[in-house]
């Protein structure tokens, strides 16, 4: 780390210096300026007025063009009277929050504009080439809903700006050259484009990566602990690929059932790679150091990663409701475009969802050492290093939660819970016996899964002070080795099939030698 002669600055406000190298003729500038706002602003409110009190106007084109107006009206607003009053008044000084709100509506409007043009061209495209069903194609609530989605759209493109510059450290001075705050503009003041780390004395300590220090307080029994996860490591990759080999090499395991195993089989061996060879090197060799957007990716894969992982786990459990409950639907239901479908909408909700996390995390100031108390970087580890409000990180973190964890154990839990009712329904002890067998490794595999995910979390967000470090250390890294190596030998002794298939294939490759 190296300290750099600059002092931190979070500022109040904000200098906007107008036009630099032209200070002498701001005045002159003004004139044509404010001549084309009063143009502006009469034209589109003439033009507004005009759409609004004649009837024969009243139609999709018009109404585009009276929005175009509009925003147009906002979009100069927000910046030039904040722009006559630098050039004639001097009044160069803008509060922080002010600048954020300036910034927010000059990017919502000019995204806006760009909607209406965009809606314009098709009103064109309609009107000429579908003349006749013109009318009844864009009807009013066609045209308010194209109204409100460009509104929402230019909005929630731009909230995340606000968001994450005020977040951002300042360091190299609050004068914006420029006449309005523009996003690009705020990159010269800040220190974004490195992480920052404050000192005791309010100066910046720049670090390019960061100390992964393993299990604190057991550092001398590292090459000990290392012994048992190594072992777990290569169970969980001897078992999970000769588990997908088999689905793949035997035709009798090209069910739905055991296509969804092999997707978790793939999902647990990515799982534990992204983290087990890295927390091998720190505990044999004392590679402790990596690379904060090293940092950044491994920790978007092990979050990413765990959420396929609990949503193929959510997929498996509605195979086994559908097997129970409709048995004769069975093969129409769960065809291979479906499962298909399902299988990529499962990767891509855990991967979407993971994408603002190293955003997020790139974006804070850092002031505290940059030593991990862990074996890998976890979201939570990493964002307790920094000095700024962690709020939006937790939040963020909890929508996460909700959206994945809490949503796919109620779909498990709901899916059971008819699975029950359909079970307790048969007449036959034995048929209930065979149907509730067929979920058994399911079941087995949800709990290794979710209890240790589940005291993780908790542990960050609630138990940081009355567990002890290395209990939740240790706890986190089989909570990632644990399913990978025990599903695959939960489905070898729970499924007939998958015994049948294994005895199948030694037997022949017996024979064959």
């Amino acid at each position: 780390m190296s300290l750099l002669n600059v002092t931190s600055l979070t500022p109040a406000s904000f200098i906007l210096n107008g036009i630099p190298g032209l200070e002498e003729v701001h005045l002159w500038i003004s004139f044509p300026l404010c001549a084309m706002y009063s143009i502006a602003l009469t034209g589109n409110f003439g033009l507004m007025y005009l759409i609004y009190s004649e009837e024969a106007l009243h139609r999709p084109m018009y109404i585009f063009l009276a929005l175009l107006s509009f925003t147009d009206v906002l979009m100069c607003t927000s910046t030039l009277p904040n722009t006559l009053c630098i050039l004639w008044f001097n009044l160069k000084e803008i509060d922080f929050k002010a600048y954020l709100a300036q910034m927010f509506f000059v990017h919502t409007f000019t995204k806006m504009e760009s909607g209406v043009l965009m809606f314009m061209a098709l009103d064109r495209y309609m009107a000429i080439c579908y003349p006749l069903r013109y009318a009844t194609i864009l009807t009013n609530v066609v045209i308010a809903k194209a109204r409100l989605l460009t509104f929402l759209r230019g909005v929630m493109i731009v909230i995340p700006f606000s968001f994450l510059t005020k977040r951002l450290p300042y360091c190299r001075g609050n004068i914006i050259p420029h006449t309005w705050m523009d996003r690009d503009f705020y990159k010269k003041s800040s220190s974004s484009s490195e992480l920052v780390m404050f000192n005791s004395n309010n100066s910046y300590v720049a670090s390019q990566s960061f100390i992964l220090n393993g299990i604190p307080g057991l550092e001398r029994v590292h090459v000990w602990i290392s012994l048992p996860l190594f072992t777990m490591y290569i169970m969980s990759l001897v078992g999970n690929l000769g588990l997908v080999y088999l689905i793949h090499h035997e035709e009798a395991l090209h069910r739905p059932m055991y296509c969804f195993l092999a997707m978790l089989s793939l999902t647990d061996l990515l799982t534990c790679t992204t983290t087990l060879p890295n927390a091998l090197c720190i505990f044999w060799f004392d590679l402790k150091k990596i690379n904060f957007n090293a940092c950044l990716v491994q920790m978007f894969f092990v979050h990413g990663f765990t959420g396929v992982e609990s949503g193929v786990l959510m997929l498996m459990a509605l195979d086994c409701y559908v097997a129970i409950c409709y048995p004769l639907r069975y093969s129409t239901i769960l065809t291979n475009p479906i499962i298909a479908k399902a299988g990529l909408a499962t990767f891509l909700r855990g991967m979407l969802l993971m994408i603002p996390f190293p955003f997020l995390v790139k974006h804070l100031p850092f002031c505290q050492d940059n030593i991990i108390s862990h074996t890998y970087c976890d979201h939570m580890s990493v964002v307790k290093l920094s000095c700024a409000s962690i709020k939006v990180n937790v939040i963020y973190g909890l929508i996460v939660v909700l959206l994945i964890g809490v949503f796919d154990i109620s779909c498990i839990s709901v899916s059971y819970t008819m699975i029950l009712q359909a079970v307790i329904s048969l007449s036959s002890s034995a048929a209930r016996q065979k149907a509730f067998s067929t979920c058994t490794a399911h079941i087995s595999a949800i709990i290794i899964t979710y209890v240790p995910a589940l005291f993780t979390f908790f542990t960050h967000r609630f138990g940081g002070h009355t567990i002890p470090p290395s209990l939740h250390i240790i706890v986190a890294n089989l909570y990632l080795l644990l399913p990978p190596m025990l599903n695959p030998i939960v489905y070898g002794v729970k499924t007939k099939q998958i015994r049948d298939c294994v005895i199948k294939f030694f037997q022949g490759q017996k024979i064959g030698s």
